[in-house]
């Protein structure tokens, strides 16, 4: 969740990824569980590996959940910004 933040705030600088793994283990310890939506880009991310290795450490498995069963695709416009690296342009 905090990748398009840095985005935003970092106007062309990030504030480091060292910085958002802190952010991002703070909620991670309260979370009883983990859903990963299967959006373009997710087995890459090394953010949502670092989740699940998290996660399954504790003995927690993922749900993993497919966009199309939930009508997140590349063609509906409410969702088109997720898919906008798989398209080609920007969101």
């Amino acid at each position: 969740m905090t990748h398009p933040i840095d985005q935003v705030l970092g106007s062309g600088q990030t504030l480091g990824s060292d910085f958002w793994v802190t952010f991002d283990e703070a909620f991670i310890d309260l979370c009883s569980s983990l859903a990963v939506l299967m959006l373009p880009g997710w087995k890459d991310s090394s953010g949502v590996t670092r989740e699940v290795a998290s996660f399954s450490a504790r003995g927690v498995s993922p749900e993993f959940i497919d966009p199309e069963k939930l009508g997140i695709t590349a063609d509906n416009p409410l969702f088109s910004a997720a898919f906008a690296d798989e398209l080609g342009h920007e969101a």
